[in-house]
């Protein structure tokens, strides 16, 4: 989905069960944690706690116009290789997807909120189809 900049992909024999995303926004000062394989090294967890939800109006990232992302501002070590990784909750389900550092503050990112990637991965599940990863924006 070029305007949220989220995939979902197919994956076969992975050990363990998949994670379970929540429907709902949650509050500020929902605790949580980061999960990801930062620069491509070992995975990592990193304590994380919602500062504000809001929503965020921008280009897709192709710059074919404009859309609005449902978004968490996110207090964690968030940093490149993050992206894509999931935001969870105490009780282990997802409650957003990393998509982004602050390039202003320290220890502060960007999540999507799930009330937007829910609908993306269930209309994956229905289709079941391979789609084209599109051109590369510059």
């Amino acid at each position: 989905d070029p305007n949220l900049d989220f995939a979902v992909l197919r994956v076969n024999n992975l050990d363990g069960k998949p994670l379970t995303f929540t429907e709902n926004v949650v509050l500020r000062g929902t605790p949580g944690a980061v999960l990801g394989f930062p620069g491509g090294g070992d995975f990592s967890a990193h304590a994380a706690v919602v500062l504000d939800q809001f929503t965020a109006t921008g280009r897709n990232i192709y710059n074919q116009g404009s859309t609005n992302r449902s978004v968490y501002e996110v207090r964690s070590e968030i940093i490149p290789g993050n992206s894509g990784g999931p935001l969870i909750a105490k009780d282990g389900s997802v409650i957003g997807v990393v998509f982004a550092e602050s390039t202003s503050y320290n220890h502060v990112g960007y999540a999507l909120t799930t009330t937007k990637v829910l609908p993306e991965l269930r209309q994956a599940q229905s289709t079941n189809r391979h789609v084209s990863t599109g051109s590369c924006a510059e």
